[in-house]
């Protein structure tokens, strides 16, 4: 039951009268392996989806201004796959061990898919919604012209097209160049053809909201 000299850091022996019982032992496997706090890219991909579920939430629950839940969601994006990249770099150029393994590529699915969905509840809102409805939620549109699928495309207009649409349909182009911060492009048709294609009744107005497309701030076609 003496003590039992330990070897501490520089060399020093440190007596421990409990070290005959073998607790130090036990005391040493009962510490915790204090590792949780490192970060990996595993962990960094799993605070990108963690990030995007709660910019997905607070779009859908209209806690930000709209606009800006995309453009951080594509933000955040951008900068952690520049970090991942420089991080690569750094494992290859110094030895450093990089954990990307399946479970990350898993990951990065959904990220994208709430990408997509956040875009797609930006311009959700305005479809069915008549053109007097659109001007007087968003003001005066900057542009408009009346165009056919597919004759009028010839014609000098280089944007967006409807993929819902037949040949000979008729429908409207209306643009906004400057919605906060996002270029809107608005493609309003008829009740008849609104009906032909979604298939309900959206009223009796002269024109609908059928298909919305966005684009940053001076995008050129």
């Amino acid at each position: 039951m003496g003590t039992r000299p330990q070897l501490a850091a520089g060399g020093l022996f440190l007596f421990t009268p409990l070290a005959g019982f073998g607790y130090t032992d036990r005391m040493a496997d009962s510490i915790p392996n204090r590792r949780w706090f490192n970060l990996t890219p595993d962990r960094l991909i799993l605070g990108l989806l963690l990030i995007e579920s709660s910019l997905l939430l607070s779009e859908w629950f209209r806690l930000l201004p709209r606009g800006w839940v995309v453009l951080t969601a594509m933000g955040t994006i951008g900068v952690a796959v520049v970090s991942l990249l420089f991080w690569l770099a750094a494992a290859l150029r110094f030895g450093w061990r990089f954990q990307f393994g399946v479970r990350s590529l898993l990951i990065l699915a959904p990220v994208g898919v709430i990408l997509c969905g956040l875009m797609a509840i930006q311009t959700r809102w305005l479809v069915g919604l008549s053109l007097d409805d659109i001007k007087a939620r968003l003001g005066p549109w900057n542009y408009q012209q009346q165009l056919v699928v597919p004759a009028s495309y010839a014609g000098g207009y280089f944007g967006p097209r409807p993929r819902t649409l037949k040949p000979s349909d008729k429908y409207l182009a209306v643009n906004y160049y400057d919605y906060r911060g996002e270029q809107i492009c608005i493609f309003a048709v008829s009740p008849q053809v609104y009906e032909r294609v979604k298939g309900v009744s959206p009223g009796d107005r002269e024109a609908y909201v059928l298909e919305v497309y966005t684009a940053p701030k001076g995008t050129v076609y």
